[in-house]
């Protein structure tokens, strides 16, 4: 069809008076406002009600045979009228049909003239246009294929040409029920109708027109609005195809509302496509923000994380290791224990506490002194423990698939969650009302922490780790296929931060607590991956340290400024890496050498708690690189470190299920 439709805008295509013509006698063509494959649409004027209104002429093109002419008009006049049967605000209303005759075998379709461009002239003239305006569009757009599917009429060729924009920011669907390539011979008798770049996948294997099509296509729509591109935007016909049905589907660089519409409509299998009515929650999100100005994206439309980043890859030199003073407690140098998970059995001896005090920077005390033990013997390894944000209770999980919830006041049980099989992470949403449970065996739960009950299961397979971003609207997952991003007021799946470079699943996922940046790492060769969140763009791939060959990953976490990355690995310590110039900053290590399984930064300090297989914790003030504080916690190694809310809490787990709380000063 003509690119202009049904716009008023000379600027909008070459436009020509035309002959003088008069059409039945009552449509003055006044001039040409846009050509296509299909025909010619023309600014009139309708002579007896005196009011300008677009004239589409559909002409047959010369050399048809006189069946497949029949077949054009035929077509044309049907789909005319399941177009004239949709009236709504948002659709381009169609006055009148005038049928092919002896003397002028054209049809004409008398529609109302829109004055505003259509929206592929919109992002040509503006570049992406911003999130809330794309996501307004994209709600008048839902509510008109709402109104005409539920009158059985599928529009079949949804695209940025076929919109027409208002200046007062209305969006008119346009073209119902017409067909582009309807004019092509090889399309007449029942061929495939719609735009190549816009048609939904399974269109391409003969299967039925429904109106889960229609979405597919409005999702490439608004990609196209949001990015100044389509996503499946390619030099040949070939390549564009191969890109609708076998390519990494790109994720829109927008704010998670409009980013989880879009991603919910382009899901290949119909059966898994977001419906109406889940597009409209994300969008009408989306609406309500007032989202930061982003960059123009470049020319590749494959996903960021796809594209080169040699350019902004961490500095190649190692960083510079820190020696730890002399700690007084017996590091059990000797032993050496397996990594995080399945060490238990290595590591089996008594239990011990204490307390004990040492320097924090200028003359600071701090003091962790054991509280209560949680967990009875026996219960096995407990991969994971997590603080709910208010500081009064703690989730743990043990060899049986639970997750157990305590209250931190009397360590009595609240709940008891039987879940799956195999507990790899949990994390408290930042309200505190959910509890998100990854099994490395089975998929995510999200359990209402008030009801104790599940509320919804995500379909995460090899579920290693969980995070919520700090605003809880994203659950990000870290699993077998990469990171996986969930919208959680929609319960809704958004994308997938695929194409890492590392072999083996991903283990750990953290946020930083600004929520602009998100790290993954791989468990079994040490890879650490960081994306700037607001846009998903991959920024870094951090390589594990290649001292002595032996890769791994013992946890990862942000600081509290954000500003720094801190990496546990098996035998070098601790990495920092810095955030804002992408460049390693130091090793944080001690004389032991120590196995690093867990590591947690204080929310409110620059305090990073550091676990290792041989059962020790040390505490280390990341601002002047000083090891602060030691403690042999447990022989049976640690397996996980979290601080509280107010930081002056430190729960730690051991591999045999032993969990212990410590009061902590002096971290402020």
């Amino acid at each position: 069809m003509p690119e202009s439709n049904a716009s008023s805008h000379a600027s909008e295509a070459g436009m020509r008076a035309p002959r003088e013509r008069l059409v039945a006698g009552r449509y003055r063509l006044l001039r040409e406002l846009g050509r296509g494959g299909m025909g010619t649409v023309w600014l009139a004027e309708d002579q007896l009600v005196i009011r300008q209104v677009a004239i589409k002429e559909l002409r047959p093109p010369s050399g048809l045979a006189d069946a497949d002419r029949d077949t054009f008009t035929q077509r044309a006049l049907r789909e005319a009228r399941s177009a004239a049967r949709v009236h709504h605000a948002n659709a381009v209303a169609l006055y009148d049909v005038l049928p092919a005759t002896a003397a002028d075998d054209a049809v004409y379709l008398i529609m109302e003239l829109i004055e505003g461009p259509t929206l592929s002239k919109l992002i040509e003239r503006n570049g992406p246009l911003p999130d809330a305006t794309v996501a307004a569009y994209g709600l008048q757009l839902l509510a008109v294929l709402e109104a005409a599917h539920a009158l059985g009429v599928v529009h079949r060729d949804i695209k940025p040409g076929n919109i027409l924009t208002t200046p007062d920011g209305q969006a008119k669907l346009a073209d119902f029920g017409i067909a582009q390539n309807v004019g092509d011979t090889r399309l007449t008798r029942g061929g495939m109708m719609g735009t190549q770049a816009y048609m939904a996948p399974e269109l391409f294997n003969s299967q039925p027109i429904t109106p889960t099509a229609d979405l597919w296509s409005l999702g490439v729509t608004l990609y196209h609005a949001a990015e100044g591109r389509g996503p499946f935007d390619r030099d040949t016909t070939g390549a564009t195809l191969r890109a609708i049905l076998l390519d990494d589907i790109p994720a829109p660089h927008c704010s998670p509302g409009l980013a989880a519409a879009i991603s919910g409509m382009l899901q290949r299998d119909p059966q898994q496509r977001a419906t109406i009515e889940q597009a409209r929650t994300f969008l009408r999100e989306a609406a309500a923000q007032t989202p930061e100005p982003r960059a123009k994206p470049t020319a590749d439309p494959r996903p960021a994380w796809d594209q080169a980043i040699t350019a902004r890859s961490p500095s190649a030199t190692p960083p510079q290791r820190v020696p730890a003073p002399h700690a007084t407690q017996d590091r059990h140098p000797g032993r050496r224990a397996p990594g995080r998970h399945g060490a238990g059995a290595a590591l089996m001896a008594r239990v011990t506490g204490g307390a004990f005090a040492a320097r924090l920077g200028a003359g600071t005390s701090i003091t962790l002194s054991s509280r209560s033990r949680m967990l009875n013997p026996g219960k096995g390894d407990a991969d994971t423990i997590a603080f709910s944000p208010n500081g009064t209770m703690l989730a743990t999980s043990d060899t049986n698939g639970a997750a157990i919830v305590w209250d931190i006041a009397d360590g009595s049980v609240i709940a008891s969650l039987p879940y799956g099989t195999d507990v790899a992470d949990m994390a408290f949403s930042p309200d505190g009302r959910t509890l998100a449970i990854a099994d490395s065996l089975g998929s995510v739960e999200l359990w209402d922490v008030a009801d104790r009950a599940s509320a919804t299961s995500l379909a995460a397979t090899g579920a290693q780790g969980v995070a919520f971003s700090p605003d809880g609207s994203i659950l990000a997952v870290a699993a077998f296929q990469g990171v996986q991003l969930w919208h959680i007021p929609s319960r809704q799946w958004i994308t997938a931060l695929s194409g890492i470079g590392g072999s083996g699943p991903l283990s750990a996922v953290a946020f930083s607590p600004d929520g602009r940046t998100l790290a993954a790492g791989i468990a079994s060769t040490g890879e650490v991956y960081v994306w700037n969140f607001t846009d998903r763009g991959l920024i870094a791939a951090l390589p594990p340290p290649s001292t002595d060959g032996s890769h791994g990953l013992g946890g990862i976490a942000f600081s509290h400024d954000c500003g720094a990355l801190a990496i546990g690995t098996p035998t070098d310590g601790v990495r920092l890496w810095d955030v804002a110039s992408r460049t390693w900053d130091t090793y944080l290590t001690d004389p032991h050498d120590q196995d690093v399984s867990a590591v947690a930064f204080s929310p409110i300090g620059r305090i990073l708690a550091v676990g290792d297989v041989t059962g020790i914790v040390s505490l280390w003030d990341t601002a002047v690189r000083e090891l602060t504080a030691v403690q042999h916690v447990s022989d049976r190694g640690v397996d996980d470190v979290a601080f509280s809310h107010d930081g002056k809490m430190l729960a730690t787990s051991d591999f045999s299920g032993y969990i212990y709380l410590w009061d902590v000063a002096g971290l402020g």
